[in-house]
């Protein structure tokens, strides 16, 4: 598992993070910030980041990887390959 950050630490509102709360845990993991976002719009839409309920979804998506963090980043580096190509998974 992945140590907190002190933005994890503080409590979910309504149950859904915060934008910085997940962008801490994604840094957490060792995942590029741009990168990540990239592969968020792309796989929940642009507007994840400001909805509370897309932003839960990124959020579990990274819960299941918690034990596997480089599973994680192997997993968002070939979807911006395939992106790159024009493909989707």
């Amino acid at each position: 598992m992945v140590d907190a950050s002190p933005v994890d630490e503080q409590p979910l509102q309504n149950g859904h993070p915060s934008f910085e709360q997940l962008m801490a845990r994604v840094q957490d993991y060792g995942i590029v910030p741009e990168q990540y976002r990239a592969y968020a719009d792309r796989r929940w839409g642009a507007g994840w980041k400001i909805n509370p309920h897309g932003r839960a979804q990124a959020w579990n998506e990274l819960e299941r990887y918690g034990n596997d963090p480089q599973g994680y980043r192997d997993k968002i580096e070939s979807e911006m390959q395939l992106a790159s190509r024009g493909r989707t998974a």
